[in-house]
């Protein structure tokens, strides 16, 4: 398939490209035509490129990134690719939760302990506080 310049796949396919690699997928610089198809169907459906790609990020978000494990083995990352992430059902929620968060970023367990025990001892503290003006 050759792209034209002006049509809205050509200008959104290399940023398609570009959001699957951020997440380590790597995809053909040219869509097949299956691809060319899915887009314009979604496309003619009234999504916006700038909602096809947030899709993108969304879908990850819903995985929770593309590495945990499934329990036959599979990673979610192995899912990822154009056909399951613009299929028609759960779309809305994938555009809106991609909207929402933007990019996924992977949080180690190790930062997200700190993170809660720093929120404790700060509930703590502001709670002494309480407790002495009150006293």
């Amino acid at each position: 398939m050759r792209l034209v310049p002006d049509d809205p796949i050509a200008d959104l396919w290399p940023r398609v490209v570009e959001a699957f690699a951020h997440y380590g997928k790597r995809l053909r610089s040219r869509p097949g035509p299956e691809r060319t198809k899915l887009i314009e169907k979604r496309l003619a459906d009234g999504y916006t490129p700038s909602e096809l790609l947030a899709a993108i990020d969304g879908y990850v978000w819903s995985h929770g990134g593309l590495d945990r494990e499934f329990s036959n083995g599979l990673t979610s990352g192995h899912y990822a690719r154009p056909e399951t992430t613009w299929k028609a059902e759960g779309l809305d929620d994938r555009v809106e939760r991609g909207l929402e968060g933007g990019r996924w970023r992977y949080i180690d367990p190790r930062e997200r302990h700190e993170q809660e025990v720093k929120a404790m001892q700060a509930a703590a503290r502001e709670r002494v506080r309480l407790a002495r003006e009150a006293g």
